[in-house]
């Protein structure tokens, strides 16, 4: 954490903190006990230098939110929240030992429809009373599912990292982040998702336990690419490739159950947590799942502790006071409702592009092709002056143009300078020399013309279909 050590620091006058557990670019976990009761916890700081950044602190905060929401046995519970005398804001878990999902997984490799059947069925439940409440987690990975050994007994299963969840408050979705913009892990992200539609909702999160469920049983992704643009692509264009191809050892029995919760359309997918349950219920494997997972989690040659994701390095203002006054506001509101007007700003622009919102989605554009530019915007005429007035001034250039693309199919993707558009019409660097536009989409050949971004303009498009 910087140069903060808190070992040996007793937090709030309560919490003694004894031993680093870990740390990352966004934070560390330190394992720590009451003084008073002597009961173990793990205490998360976030580091000093994000700890001016509003939006992080709120999202750091949010788990603490959510898990007190729900109050589930299967997600992790939150015990306290606070400031660190540095500045740095954290939080009280409960402190649990075992292995995440992922690193099961990385140790055994494919595990049998009994032993996913062990992890997925109390996640389920654990997203089923999230959803309830209006929570939708946004980021489900085996990651952020861990599997706690007990001294005695089945493992529990507890979700952690609910800082990106999406609360809904009388039906209204509250986010922290910008309309289309993308959060979560792209591997397990559903199609709507991962286009940054505004209307995300709980089914979002069972088409992630469908890929996790594939992952498990297959040891492969239901999707994959060379590179970030590729892989959003296939996940919102192509089928996955059928389970029982993916890994020979694969129960037939669960391909409707996986093949359903993928589904692109989330009308198709299942609609609650539950109605999933039930279907895996009637496998044969099911009487099976808590016995089976057992005898894995008995074979972890080490453990290790739910702190969740410590993350990759971000940029932060430094300011201690926000953590403080990002607290006081959650205290005051004690509801998500309350942080709303809080916008993420999109990070550097890639190459010449300067798009409005984040990563990546489809396009929705409407239509046919020869790509032809027809409209420009020119420089007004300005205002007569006087004889021997003030010489004319040079009209200055704009900074960024707007491109409209037309005449593309509903479901087209567009790149400009290889860089996925999400909104149309986009705005881009103004520049002098040409760039590649490409749109592409299912059944068509792609199209592909030089653009000069060197005023606004609109762009017409037709696209031949695939011979």
């Amino acid at each position: 954490m910087g140069s903060n050590d808190y070992t040996g620091l007793t937090l709030a006058d309560k919490y003694h903190l004894t031993t680093l557990l870990g740390q990352g670019g966004m934070g560390a976990v330190y394992r720590g006990e009451h003084v008073v009761i002597g009961k173990k916890v793990a205490v998360k700081f976030l580091h000093a230098d994000l700890a001016g950044n509003e939006e992080v602190v709120k999202r750091f905060y949010r788990e603490a939110q959510a898990a007190a929401a729900i109050g589930h046995d299967s997600i992790i519970d939150v015990l306290d929240v606070g400031v660190s005398p540095n500045g740095e804001p954290y939080l009280v878990m409960e402190y649990l030992e075992g292995e995440s999902l992922g690193d099961m997984l990385a140790r055994t490799g494919p595990v049998d429809l009994a032993a996913a059947l062990g992890v997925v069925e109390p996640a389920l439940r654990a997203l089923s009373a999230a959803h309830a409440k209006g929570i939708v987690h946004r980021d489900l990975k085996p990651d952020n599912i861990f599997v706690v050994r007990q001294s005695s007994g089945p493992p529990k299963i507890k979700l952690i990292d609910f800082g990106i969840s999406k609360f809904a408050e009388g039906g209204n979705a509250e986010k922290l982040t910008q309309t289309g913009s993308v959060m979560g892990t792209p591997s397990y992200m559903a199609p709507e998702q991962a286009r940054g539609a505004s209307a995300l909702d709980h089914r979002a999160d069972l088409y992630s336990m469908g890929v996790i469920l594939y992952e498990m049983l297959t040891g492969k992704l239901p999707f994959s690419g060379g590179n970030f643009t590729e892989l959003i692509i296939n996940i919102l264009t192509i089928e996955p490739i059928p389970p029982a191809q993916a890994h020979p050892g694969f129960p037939i029995e669960a391909t409707p159950i996986v093949m359903r919760a993928l589904a692109k359309d989330p009308a198709a997918r299942f609609q609650t947590a539950e109605e999933m349950i039930a279907e895996m219920a009637v496998l044969t494997a099911y009487g099976g799942r808590q016995e089976r997972l057992t005898r894995i989690a008995a074979d972890a040659k080490k453990t290790t502790f739910a702190g969740g994701s410590l993350g990759e390095k971000q940029s932060g203002a430094s300011g201690a006071d926000v953590a403080k006054n990002v607290l006081s506001q959650v205290a005051r509101s004690r509801t998500p409702a309350g942080w709303t007007g809080t916008a993420t700003k999109p990070k550097g622009a890639n190459r010449s592009l300067v798009i409005v919102v984040a990563i990546a989605a489809a396009i929705t554009v409407g239509g046919g092709i020869t790509a032809a530019v027809l409209w420009s915007g020119s420089a007004g005429t300005g205002t007569p002056q006087p004889a021997a007035a003030i010489p004319a001034q040079p009209p200055v250039a704009p900074t960024s143009v707007s491109i409209t693309v037309k005449g593309a199919p509903a479901d087209a993707l567009v790149f400009f300078d290889d860089v996925l558009v999400t909104v149309n019409p986009f705005r881009v660097k103004a520049a002098p020399a040409s760039a590649t536009m490409r749109v592409q989409a299912p059944g068509f050949e792609p199209f592909i013309a030089a653009v000069t971004p060197n005023a606004d303009q609109e762009i017409v498009v037709s696209m031949q279909p695939k011979k």
